[in-house]
């Protein structure tokens, strides 16, 4: 799933795309038991945004508590340097799982 500046750091916008998100999960893990797979992996593509606000931050960590609770692996893809920076001041680059495929 893509992710934009405007879903990640609006409260509304963020709670919306967390609800999505957790809805995703749910039938993921629902499907999962039903059929025996292996643990389930979301990737979101942060390559659409450009900052990163509290908001932001605090909905990314609480997707992730969610997923893991889930059996969830939440992998962050094309994080920008910004966002980066965000996670090492924060120190929550160890709380993330990141993947990046292009250069920063």
């Amino acid at each position: 799933m893509t992710c934009s500046t405007q879903q990640l750091n609006s409260l509304k916008n963020a709670r919306k795309l967390s609800q999505e998100l957790v809805r995703w999960m749910r039938r993921q893990t629902e499907s999962q038991e039903q059929s025996s797979q292996s643990v389930q992996t979301l990737k979101l593509d942060l390559g659409g945004v450009d900052r990163l606000s509290s908001v932001g931050v605090n909905e990314l960590i609480e997707i992730n508590r969610k997923a893991r609770k889930m059996g969830v692996k939440l992998i962050l893809t094309e994080v920008g340097e910004a966002v980066q920076e965000v996670f090492a001041v924060t120190r929550l680059e160890r709380m993330f799982h990141v993947v990046n495929t292009s250069p920063s």
